[in-house]
């Protein structure tokens, strides 16, 4: 099936395209070339992420923000959201977390007081505490990536689990903790099948530790063994005692998650402490600062298309562009900002349907269901569990090229698209 999938996108973004002409053509309400909508009225969104402070402002956050922000401008650009008939401008209010739980809450509660419609949070350390304070009033959407977020709503998760129930207004911007890294341990034992133990590494925040929680059994579900769990204190920048630890349990791939720390692949690969490391948010761009990764194969984790810059096909150049870049010249992280690009989306879909732009509770409902066509292929599907579902994928990185791999979702086994592309 090699190119199918990405062929099969490229005939829908032009059929797309076809449709939008269209209507534009078609409908005199519609704002023309260079014409600037009169917006009626506001809808307030709130981001509350840590862009400062000792974990802050680390790639994989920015660029969850970046996409959100392209989907917002091109929802506004394409006339807004429509309800009553009248037109409404998405207006963002980003609140910096500054990585402490204190300003986290003081955040929250900002945006809250501020009335905001919906709330993305991306302060993963402190989503507990964040949440908190938007959970309590019980008016606001909110919706996260973050691990001790989306282990709310997972069933899977014993002594953590609450559902929509009680969290009715809270979605997963992606699938939930343990599908996913469940999914991409099963993904990765097809690229390998002689994988059989598995041994996790994480900071000591609430997000590394809410994935440790699942981690057992996400390597039951791939029928993997799990060697254990070590974790270090966030912002180390010395690992060598915790990666010799990790070394010791002689594991065939190891799962790590890092937050943006370059400092941890660099020296797992210095020490050889596995044959195989998989980590989330891990880009191109980003094997270049690590330098020589000797043996070690690398399995760089996406929730979404991983067509970074340097290994998009050529009929998604101009998407990977639109995202920009980040400060320094440095690349999004393209599958990340993906899933909240499409949330943007999904978010618009769901205030039209309900009709109102005060009444959370109302387009949480109408947000159940909805399908968007993802930002660079394939679908997105809002689930009754609250999960947004979609494409995913993982680059392998060896010493000389990049192979991609595109799936259907996390629970797809069999990738879409598979394709190579030399260092």
């Amino acid at each position: 099936m090699k190119g199918s999938f990405r062929r099969l996108a490229f005939g829908l973004f032009a059929v797309f395209a076809l449709a939008l002409l269209a209507i534009a053509c078609g409908d005199d309400e519609e704002t023309g070339p260079g014409e600037q909508t009169q917006f009626d009225g506001a809808i307030k969104i709130g981001i509350l992420a840590d862009l400062s402070g000792p974990i802050g402002g680390n790639p994989n956050l920015l660029s969850t923000i970046r996409g959100f922000e392209t989907g917002v401008a091109d929802i506004n650009a394409d006339g807004g959201v429509k309800v009553g008939g009248k037109r409404y401008e998405i207006q963002i209010r980003k609140v910096d977390s500054q990585s402490n739980p204190t300003a986290a809450v003081a955040g929250a509660t900002q945006l809250v007081q501020e009335g905001v419609l919906g709330i993305s949070i991306n302060t993963c350390a402190f989503f507990p505490q964040a949440y908190a304070q938007i959970k309590t009033p019980g008016t606001i959407i909110a919706w996260t990536n973050c691990p001790p977020g989306l282990n709310l709503l997972d069933k899977d998760v014993p002594g953590v689990y609450e559902g929509v129930e009680k969290n009715p207004l809270l979605f997963a911007a992606i699938d939930f903790t343990l599908p996913i890294l469940a999914g991409w341990l099963n993904q990765v034992k097809q690229t390998d099948p002689s994988i059989k133990s598995l041994a996790f590494v994480a900071d000591d925040t609430n997000r590394g530790k809410a994935q440790g929680a699942v981690i057992p059994a996400a390597a039951l579900q791939a029928g993997l063994e799990f060697k254990g769990a070590t974790y270090f204190p966030a912002g180390t920048t010395d690992m060598s005692t915790f990666l010799t630890t990790v070394k010791a349990q002689n594991a065939d791939v190891v799962y790590m998650s890092s937050s943006g720390n370059l400092d941890a692949p660099r020296q797992f690969m210095q020490l050889g402490v596995a044959p195989r490391l998989m980590v989330p948010g891990l880009r191109p761009f980003d094997m270049t600062t690590i330098g020589n990764i000797g043996t070690t194969k690398v399995y760089m984790m996406d929730w979404r298309l991983p067509y970074h810059k340097e290994v998009a096909p050529k009929e998604f150049q101009d998407e990977v562009a639109k995202l920009g870049t980040l400060d320094g010249g440095a690349s999004v992280q393209v599958g990340f900002a993906i899933a909240f690009y499409d949330f943007a989306y999904l978010l618009k879909q769901a205030i039209e349907k309900a009709q109102t732009t005060t009444d959370a509770a109302a387009v949480a409902k109408a947000m159940v269901g909805l399908k968007v066509d993802s930002f660079m292929g394939g679908e997105v599907i809002m689930e009754a569990d609250h999960a947004a579902r979609g494409t995913t994928g993982m680059i392998l990185t060896t010493t000389d090229k990049f192979t991609v791999y595109v799936f259907e979702n996390a629970r797809s086994i069999k990738p879409l698209d598979t394709f190579t592309v030399n260092r």
